[in-house]
């Protein structure tokens, strides 16, 4: 279902949506990195953690509309896993939020005031009237068994989540 969903966003993408991504995934980037919006800059260690994606290098924060897909791609063949990275740590605790961090960023990228009327790129996505879900892509993966042989990490990890997780 990833990939017809990717393929879907590939030939509906016009060059306004382009554009438009374009400038959500800049605007994302540049608040991250120095704030803006009446925002402040995201923590330094989670913005490094976010650029570095497992075994494909730095393409967390994309510029254009080819590394936005490859970063979507990336994202629905990750298996969900809790690493002891300091950037995945939750501010002012000693637990960790790898997985929520990476979805947040994921809807981060494409929820900028970019359109008319200061609309939002995820109000904007093509095939979004039609079901186009990240949610529900990714649950696809979280069934696979590579997914079930890293909750382990989440067990193992020193978070309230990972106690919760000792029956799975």
């Amino acid at each position: 279902m990833a990939d017809s969903l990717i393929q879907q966003l590939i030939d509906k993408s016009d060059d306004d949506f382009k554009r438009l991504l374009v400038a959500s995934l800049e605007q994302a980037n540049g608040i991250a990195r120095r704030g803006g919006r009446g925002m402040e800059r995201l923590d330094a260690d989670l913005y490094q953690a976010l650029k570095v994606t497992p075994r494909k290098g730095e393409l967390g924060w994309p510029t254009d509309f080819d590394g936005y897909i490859e970063y979507v791609r990336w994202f629905y063949r990750w298996t969900p896993q809790q690493s002891r990275h300091e950037g995945w740590k939750r501010p002012g605790t000693s637990e960790y939020q790898e997985a929520y961090d990476r979805l947040c960023h994921l809807y981060w990228l494409v929820d900028q005031p970019v359109g008319d009327n200061d609309s939002v790129m995820v109000e904007n996505t093509p095939g979004s009237a039609s079901g186009w879900s990240h949610t529900q892509t990714r649950g696809e993966s979280i069934s696979t068994p590579p997914s079930r042989s890293t909750t382990r990490s989440f067990r193992d990890s020193p978070t309230t989540l990972g106690t919760r997780c000792t029956t799975i």
